[in-house]
């Protein structure tokens, strides 16, 4: 419905000892974490290109960041909201480019 809404948070938690975190179990199913750094790594970070959308204005399709290179795959939203925060995190350090070939 267009409707999302998603307010990321930004912290600083350190190290994480033993996983001492209440979770809501209801909305959390596993916490895992990846530095800066790996975030960074050109070698950790690539694309989906999507070919087609629904909307008009997205008929040539789009591309999406994907982060590679931990336990997990980062994908979707949360790949978009690191996309759109790494240069502010680590200015100088992400230099990834997220292209769309028609």
């Amino acid at each position: 419905n267009g409707k999302t809404l998603v307010t990321p948070i930004i912290a600083s938690i350190g190290e994480l000892q033993n996983h001492n975190l209440h979770l809501n179990k209801t909305e959390v199913e596993q916490v895992f974490t990846r530095t800066i750094s790996s975030l960074c790594d050109r070698k950790n970070v690539g694309s989906t290109q999507f070919k087609r959308g629904k909307l008009p204005s997205l008929k040539s399709g789009y591309t999406l960041p994907v982060y590679l290179g931990g336990e997990h795959r980062i994908w979707g939203l949360t790949a978009i909201t690191l996309h759109m925060l790494l240069p502010i995190l680590a200015p100088g350090l992400y230099k990834f480019k997220l292209l769309h070939k028609n």
